[in-house]
């Protein structure tokens, strides 16, 4: 269900929210890692070689 519903008129779609099953950085986490393993297999498929150097600059802390 939606919480704290604003007017149309006044909001945006980035202005709706909804009560949650896990908190908001669980699901940022959640959405870091899927990108990241199809960032993984896209670059595996590609046969591009991989270097420490490179995956260091990959991590976001």
């Amino acid at each position: 269900s939606i919480i704290e519903e604003k007017p149309w008129q006044v909001s945006s779609d980035r202005d709706r929210d909804f009560k949650r099953t896990y908190s908001k950085r669980y699901y940022g986490f959640a959405i870091r890692w899927v990108v990241n393993s199809v960032n993984l297999h896209k670059q595996k498929s590609s046969g591009k070689a991989f270097t420490i150097n490179q995956l260091l600059l990959q991590i976001k802390i």
